[in-house]
């Protein structure tokens, strides 16, 4: 009955059969690995949500710490405070409203009229990296300012 076998199946068709065998373990792994693979970032992992505003504060963020990442620091503004020494998320924590006033007024006298109040608060959540939350509050705030419009 199988005498016939090893007259037709030779070694190349032996090797061709293992190395597809292997080729097919090897792609099945990495796709396993690929789905499986461990958080090692822990909870910052799970800030990455759907909207892309949390995908760009969350790339930016592994970087540096960005200021334009706090709602109404924008880039000149964030050039001012680096000029005076506040050059990250620590800083604004540790600064308070009056001295983040100061810093506009000696800027342009136009700055003042963006919330400084809240950047303390939010920079406390961006050095926590609590961006979820931060981007909750930040749409809080858009939508009281549209209010106040």
């Amino acid at each position: 009955m199988f005498s016939n076998i090893t007259q037709t199946y030779t070694m190349m068709d032996a090797s061709m059969e293992i190395f597809t065998i292997l080729l097919w373990a090897f792609t099945l792994g990495m796709i396993l690995g690929w789905l499986l693979k461990p958080n090692t970032k822990g909870e910052n992992a799970a800030i990455v949500k759907s909207s892309v505003k949390s995908k760009k504060i969350f790339q930016k963020s592994l970087q540096e710490d960005d200021l334009q990442l706090i709602e109404w620091i924008w880039p000149k503004i964030e050039e001012l405070l680096q000029k005076k020494w506040v050059s990250s998320f620590k800083t604004v924590v540790e600064m308070d409203v009056e001295g983040l006033e100061s810093i506009l007024s000696e800027g342009w006298k136009k700055f003042l009229i963006h919330s400084h109040a809240t950047w303390p608060d939010q920079a406390k959540l961006a050095m926590k990296w609590k961006w979820s939350e931060l981007e909750e509050y930040q749409e809080i705030l858009n939508k009281n300012k549209k209010k106040k419009k």
